[in-house]
């Protein structure tokens, strides 16, 4: 079964009392202490405050995107960084500023350093606002309001020169692109150039493929032309040939002819008729004909292969023209786009290099900042605070003297008075005898002593074991302390 430690309030409040002249001496020192340092000792603290306001700064970075183009690719260089207010407030706590500031008002270096300066600054950024807070603690209150000021003046100024470094920087950024570039150009445009005096340009061949494609065109017109006069005349021989087929080659022609012995002029004149066979003039025309048509059909036909031939050959022409051509053109075109890129990142190098320069002309630090509340001479002090001084170091004090005495009683293993016999033997004290003092008493002072002798052994308290009532004697002995 576990033991259970019983907690009694008079334990404590009896531990107090016993130790309260602990608790009181201590806590006297340190009020005393505190107050004397708060009021004598330690130097009176001011504080000045002086406000920036940014102008430009931005609470969120701008995020990047993946598809800018060159316009914004090349811009990145020649503007400034978008700056939060944190950034400004880092910048803010530099110490090429705090140098600048010992600098300017010609303060002792060896008694103010950045590092010290830095010390005393503080700067933070308002919440939920674009202002900066300049806190300057000095214990001299006009040089505090001097080093606030001029803190927030000098950081624009480093402000400027930074943002007047890196433009600088990026100038030259941009005018050494700006010439490679033109050089780059100038090669393209010179590449461009001889390939377009060559024998068979582009121009050349677009014309040469222009003109043989209406000599196809005519050809091929003339063909179709050709083959219709020659099925025309394939038809025309064909019906003149079964004409001819039809029509005789000879006439018999009857005719009367006087007798030789009759006259002609008489009535009783004799008649003799005679038959004469003769070429037929309807199949000699139709013969000519048919030769004119078979001549033409000849010649259609050798007129017809010749188109033939001449469309093949310009539609052979055109295809290698084509082939060429778009050969050619796809050469072309990579060289003006190569020339056409390189001048329109020429054409953006140099706008970007003309706002670099107006920007350059502009003094950045006054328009992203600007200092809205000058800091004043302080007239009380923020520090020490004197009656919080006292009130914490009595707080604190009682605090440690309270732990101290139960430290105290805890490490306090002897027993001084029957109290103790029964408090930590248990059982209980039937009496006690008093001493006293063998040499007051012979001097006649007669005052009981509350100490016992050195070495000398108190009488034996009888008392009763709290188990079974047995009698228990005890002897408690006392070392005399130095100087009592």
């Amino acid at each position: 079964m576990n033991d259970e430690i019983a907690i009694d309030l008079k334990d404590y409040l009896r531990i107090l009392s016993k130790w309260k002249w602990v608790i009181v001496l201590i806590t006297t020192i340190a009020v005393i202490t505190a107050g004397v340092l708060s009021w004598f000792v330690l130097p009176p603290v001011y504080q000045a405050k002086a406000v920036i306001q940014v102008i430009r700064g931005e609470q969120r970075p701008l995020a990047a995107r993946e598809d800018q183009t060159l316009d914004e690719v090349v811009g990145a260089l020649s503007r400034l960084p978008q700056m939060t207010i944190n950034t400004y407030v880092n910048q803010l706590e530099n110490q090429v500023v705090f140098q600048r500031v010992i600098d300017r008002l010609e303060l002792d270096r060896d008694m103010y350093t950045p590092a010290g300066v830095a010390g005393m600054v503080t700067a933070q950024a308002v919440r939920d606002t674009n202002l900066i807070e300049v806190q300057v603690n000095n214990t001299d209150p006009q040089l505090a309001a001097s080093l606030a000021n001029t803190v927030g003046e000098e950081f624009m100024v480093f402000i400027n020169e930074n943002n007047q470094e890196q433009l600088g920087i990026s100038m030259k950024l941009l005018e050494n692109q700006m010439e490679s570039t033109r050089k780059e150009l100038a090669v393209a445009a010179e590449n461009l150039r001889k390939f377009d005096v060559q024998p068979r340009s582009v121009e050349y061949l677009t014309e040469q493929m222009a003109s043989r494609q209406t000599d196809l065109s005519d050809f091929r017109s003339q063909l179709i032309s050709t083959e219709v006069s020659l099925q025309q005349d394939v038809a025309g021989k064909s019906r003149l040939a079964a004409l001819l087929a039809v029509t005789p080659p000879t006439l018999l022609i009857r005719s009367e002819l006087p007798s030789a012995e009759g006259e002609l002029n008489t009535e009783n004149a004799a008649v003799q008729l005679v038959t004469v066979e003769e070429p037929n003039p309807a199949y000699e025309q139709i013969t000519q004909e048919l030769v004119v048509r078979e001549v033409k059909i000849v010649e259609l036909q050798a007129r017809k292969a010749a188109l033939e031939t001449a469309v093949v050959t310009l539609a052979k022409e055109i295809n290698e023209l084509q082939a060429e051509l778009a050969g050619k053109r796809a050469e072309r075109g990579r060289l003006q786009g190569s020339v056409d890129r390189l001048n329109n990142t020429y054409s953006v190098l140099a706008d970007n290099i003309s706002r670099t320069q107006v920007i350059r002309a502009i003094n950045i630090g006054d328009t992203s900042l600007m200092v809205v509340a000058q800091a004043v001479i302080p007239t009380n002090p923020i520090s020490p605070r004197k009656l919080l001084n006292v009130a914490v170091a009595f707080l604190l004090s009682v605090m440690l003297s309270i732990f101290l005495v139960f430290l105290l009683d805890f490490l306090d293993n002897t027993i001084k008075t029957p109290a103790d016999v029964q408090r930590h033997l248990a059982i209980p004290v039937l009496g006690s005898i008093p001493l006293y003092d063998t040499l007051a008493k012979s001097t006649g002072g007669g005052k009981q002593s509350q100490e016992f002798p050195k070495n000398q052994t108190v009488p034996r308290l009888t008392g009763y074991s709290p188990v079974g009532n047995a009698p228990v004697e005890t002897s408690v002995t006392k070392e005399r302390r130095d100087g009592q």
